[in-house]
């Protein structure tokens, strides 16, 4: 998940008005693909890791810094994406606030029998998207 974290900031300047998300895929302990959400409007950071990881997706996990979408915006959602590749495992840092999301990713991959956990350095996740937390918490930029 550092990793996840580490790799998330390099959309800092380019995401808006989206999160910073950043996405590990790990397969037999080794690091099989990684991405970061790069821009609004194009690949979220778990389509950029599985494109990465190609076919070495499949049984493996994924490490999400936000609860992957589940809903069609500009982009299809992620997580037909990962259940699709065959991803067995997701852990999530922080649950999506956004209330198209707010755990409705995590209780579909659930129900696609997918093994979620969730928390997982969540504080430090969460600094890198105050603006975001706060605009879906409060209306407010």
């Amino acid at each position: 998940m550092r990793r996840a974290i580490e790799i998330s900031k390099l959309g800092e300047f380019t995401t808006s008005p989206n999160p910073n998300v950043g996405c590990v895929i790990v397969n037999n302990n080794i690091i099989v693909g990684e991405g970061w959400h790069e821009q609004s409007g194009k690949n979220h950071a778990e389509i950029n890791a599985l494109i990465m990881a190609g076919d070495k997706a499949k049984g493996g996990t994924a490490y999400i810094t936000l609860e992957p979408c589940n809903y069609f915006g500009k982009t299809p959602p992620c997580c037909n994406a990962l259940v699709k590749a065959g991803i067995h495992r997701v852990i999530v840092s922080n649950i999506d606030p956004n209330p198209k999301v707010s755990g409705n990713g995590v209780s579909y991959l659930r129900k696609c029998g997918i093994s979620v956990v969730t928390g997982i350095l969540s504080k430090e996740s969460k600094q890198y998207n105050k603006g975001f937390f706060k605009r879906m918490k409060t209306g407010l930029p």
